[in-house]
């Protein structure tokens, strides 16, 4: 289903013409460059400026976290108003005498004086009123003892009435007994020395101080129990409220408490509910920002970006540089970035939503493996170190607009995304690669955060661990569905891919087997040869099979002129060796047009193209340079160049693999008795005429390869055709075999 889903997309679009078209100009992969980069400055813009727009309302929850974008004070207002409290609680109290009360106070008091002094002396009076009568309740004791002493009481008694005195339920209310008090007696006069409300004097005070009698405590209680309703409980002070109120509100006016917060300082989290405070603070650090704030970032994000892509694609040139000569493989790398950066921003910005109990755990949510488990799998894995690291520090820059950006996260996530990397970039089949995905983001972000889920117990380990997993399949199953559009869109050749074509049910294949059984035979043979050299040297075994399978493929057009499918005779012998040439040349031209037209993959071209290089057909070329000596005629006329392979040299060690086992496969059959002298024999000369000839020179392989592919080749070739004893046949008629089949001479186009 999923062959037959590819090959009606690519009947549908002929993404190979117009790839062609943009690889022969350099402004599609520019245009790419200035895409990725323009991506890149953008998800920081918005990590740290996506909040500068929110209209922030008392009483709501936030719908972000937010941090500080810049450096700024603000008002702190319960500070501001716990001073103001304060200040209004020092502010000096104003107070004036009452007229009306201090002559009540007074006219009481001179009529119990006189009614004291009469009855000193014996004489009768009418006890009427309240003064009177107290005095005349007082014991003779008390008497005897004022009497004499009734002016200076009088006189004491007029000064603290002009002081003034407080009532109790004034110094209930105004009960700071350190609060400064100013007082305005009758005659106008306010009192300018320091004065506080324990200064003042209530009724009770005020007796003690008028009537001290010394050492006669038994006198002086009877008095202040007899004398004291004379003073009732109001006293005869009033607040003057105008000039207390004017006295508090200048005090209110104290410099506002300012707070300092330095830029990446948590604000408010979110789901926070806004009060006055945080709208002061929030509204404090809009107004810090410049007013061309966006644009200054932007700036700076440009060049962030820029510099860190430069970087990038340095090391890329180094360690991948075909990647810029493909606008395909660009074209996926851009894709890929772009949509893990998308997803890291998404992650950040909604960190808050899985309640995760420490900032550092941010690491969890973000499937920064992503994008380094599709590189892996689709451009290899240098590819794949050097945008993961692209992606693992801008994701860490993103940070800023959330909370502190820690560059250890940065370092973390490349750790985690390149062992991811590595844990997936052999798998041969999806089910795998979802598996192994899942498992290495599990794995890895519990095992490179055990220091800060151990901090957390055992129910945040709980609690982070069903997040772990969760955040682990969603990046799994987004892996394994942009691997599958990737591969439809693009033709990629993964190695999930490639899995399909080696099953050989492929209908080029199946073609093949029905049409041109023996260069099947051949092909099968060949890709043994290969997938077993490519384990020996590490290379990558199943594209080395899939192109051995493939690779003459071009045969179907005139499979009777090989060797391996001539059953009837040579039929070259009536051809002229320019035309034969032509023939077995024509093959890779065949194959590739056959390849094009079941939309194979370019690696499996390119297996087809190369595995012949621009060899030498030298039995057709030395049988035209014979004939030339025969006819007499120089030799010189037979041209090289028309008798050699258009395809370029391999420039992959897989490709490589398969030219040369294709040559030893091919010119191993061509031994009546394959020994293994003769087959090492062989070998050692096909190596060596490739080396001489060029063959090998773009191949990337060393001689230590080279010899472990040698050996590799003997052992298979002499395996496949070791000598077989002679069995009994049960018809005496036909004559026993040995076993070993025999070859005609003939031309196979190796």
């Amino acid at each position: 289903m999923f062959q037959s889903i590819r090959d009606f997309w690519h009947k549908s679009f002929n993404l190979d013409q117009f790839e062609g078209m943009l690889n022969q100009s350099p402004v599609p992969g520019v245009t790419l460059l200035v895409l990725i980069w323009a991506v890149c400055s953008l998800l920081l813009t918005l990590s740290v400026s996506r909040q500068r727009e929110i209209q922030w309302r008392v009483g709501e929850k936030s719908p972000i976290s937010l941090a500080a974008r810049n450096n700024f004070e603000y008002e702190d207002l319960k500070a501001t108003e716990e001073k103001r409290v304060e200040a209004r609680k020092k502010a000096p109290l104003f107070f004036k005498v009452d007229p009306r009360r201090s002559k009540e106070i007074s006219d009481k008091l001179t009529d119990f004086f006189d009614a004291v002094i009469a009855r000193s002396t014996g004489k009768e009076i009418a006890y009427s009123v309240d003064g009177k009568l107290v005095a005349r309740r007082a014991s003779p004791a008390l008497i005897q003892y004022i009497a004499p002493r009734c002016e200076d009481f009088k006189l004491r008694t007029n000064r603290s009435i002009n002081r003034g005195i407080l009532s109790k339920e004034l110094f209930a209310r105004y009960n700071n007994p350190d609060r400064a008090v100013k007082i305005e007696d009758l005659h106008g006069n306010t009192n300018h020395y320091d004065l506080t409300l324990s200064d003042c004097r209530d009724p009770e005070k005020t007796l003690k101080e008028i009537f001290f009698v010394e050492d006669k405590f038994e006198l002086c209680n009877e008095f202040q129990q007899r004398v004291s309703p004379l003073f009732g409980k109001s006293g005869n002070l009033v607040l003057d409220e105008k000039a207390t109120a004017a006295a508090e509100k200048a005090a209110e006016k104290v410099a506002p408490v300012m707070r300092s917060v330095e830029k990446n300082d948590p604000l408010i989290e979110k789901g926070t509910v806004i009060t006055e405070a945080i709208k002061v603070k929030l509204e404090a650090e809009r107004r810090s920002l410049s007013r061309n704030f966006e644009h200054n970032l932007l700036i700076i994000n440009l060049v962030a970006s820029l510099a860190l892509l430069a970087i990038v694609l340095i090391y890329l040139a180094i360690l991948r540089p075909q990647i810029f000569r493909q606008f395909r493989e660009m074209t996926v790398c851009v894709i890929i970035i772009s949509v893990s950066l998308w997803f890291n921003y998404f992650a950040i910005t909604h960190f808050d939503d899985f309640k995760l109990q420490s900032p550092q755990l941010i690491v969890c949510v973000v499937p920064v493996i992503l994008p380094m488990v599709l590189l892996s799998v689709t451009l290899g894995l240098r590819t794949a170190f050097c945008c993961g690291f692209l992606t693992a520090t801008v994701t860490t820059m993103m940070l800023s607009g959330v909370t502190q950006a820690q560059w250890s996260l940065a370092v973390r996530w490349l750790f985690i995304g390149s062992i991811s990397a590595l844990f997936v970039r052999r798998v041969v089949s999806y089910r795998a690669f979802f598996f192994r995905t899942f498992v290495a983001s599990v794995a890895l972000n519990a095992l490179f955060n055990f220091d800060t889920l151990y901090q957390m117990g055992m129910t945040g380990i709980r609690s982070i661990g069903l997040v772990i997993v969760a955040v682990s399949f969603l990046c799994a199953v987004t892996a394994l569905v942009m691997i599958f559009i990737l591969e439809l869109v693009f033709n990629l050749d993964t190695n999930m891919a490639l899995t399909i074509l080696a099953n050989m049910s492929h209908p080029l294949l199946e073609r093949l087997k029905r049409e041109a059984p023996g260069t099947m035979f051949h092909s099968i043979t060949v890709a043994t040869l290969a997938e077993d050299a490519a384990i020996a040297i590490g290379a990558n075994a199943l594209r080395a099979k899939v192109g051995a399978l493939f690779h003459d493929v071009g045969k179907l057009a005139m499979p009777q002129y090989f060797t391996e499918n001539n059953h009837g005779g040579n039929k070259h012998l009536l051809l002229a060796p320019s035309l034969s040439s032509n023939i077995i040349r024509n093959h890779v031209k065949e194959g590739l047009e056959l390849a094009r037209q079941y939309r194979l993959f370019r690696y499996v071209r390119d297996a087809i193209a190369t595995h012949h290089g621009n060899d030498l057909t030298a039995f057709f070329y030395q049988l035209a340079r014979k004939k030339q000596r025969e006819a007499g005629e120089p030799e010189s006329n037979v041209l090289e160049s028309e008798f050699r392979y258009d395809g370029p040299p391999p420039d992959l060690k897989e490709l490589a693999i398969i030219s040369l086992a294709d040559a030893c496969e091919a010119a191993s059959r061509s031994f009546v008795n394959p020994s293994e002298p003769r087959l090492r024999e062989m070998v050692d000369d096909i190596i060596a005429n490739r080396l001489r000839g060029g063959q090998l020179r773009r191949a990337q392989l060393t001689l230590a390869e080279l010899a472990v592919i040698r050996e590799c080749f003997i052992k298979t070739l002499v395996n496949i055709n070791h000598g077989r004893i002679a069995y009994n046949v049960e018809n005496d008629h036909e004559p026993a075999r040995d076993g070993v089949e025999t070859a005609s001479v003939a031309p196979s186009g190796k």
